[in-house]
């Protein structure tokens, strides 16, 4: 399991590269950032589970998580404000996690639980016999 737990001032940008079957991210900040991001790859043929356990953005702070790597992918949410805990789930192995700031944000925490699984019906091995 990967962990990352950021809290405090960082430069600006923050990108983080997040490899792994499963995994924490947790941001907590009461400072001023321009964008911090996180893509998380899972192994091949595998799509990715993320719990937003905890969730407060005070300030004019949102989140955008995309279904791929780049902001060219199909945006799966826009997350703003104080929020009960949520699932975001990708189609592929790859998750684009953005923190974008406009002013300054008075509270900034989140925690995202992330796994990954099997997609149905992909073959994970190349044992299959040939007749």
């Amino acid at each position: 399991m990967v962990s990352i737990f950021l809290t405090g001032v960082h430069p600006t940008p923050c990108s983080f590269a997040v490899n792994g079957s499963s995994g924490v991210i947790t941001f907590h900040s009461s400072g001023s950032y321009r964008s911090c991001s996180w893509v998380i790859t899972a192994p091949l043929y595998h799509n990715i589970r993320l719990n937003f356990t905890t969730f407060q953005l005070i300030g004019e702070s949102h989140i955008e998580v995309y279904d791929g790597r780049s902001t060219n992918d199909t945006l799966l949410g826009y997350f703003i404000e104080t929020r009960r805990p949520f699932v975001v789930q990708t189609s592929d192995r790859y998750m684009l996690i953005k923190l974008l700031e406009t002013a300054f944000c008075s509270v900034c925490v989140f925690r995202g639980v992330y796994s990954s699984s099997t997609k149905q019906g992909e073959v994970t091995s190349s044992s299959k016999s040939c007749h």
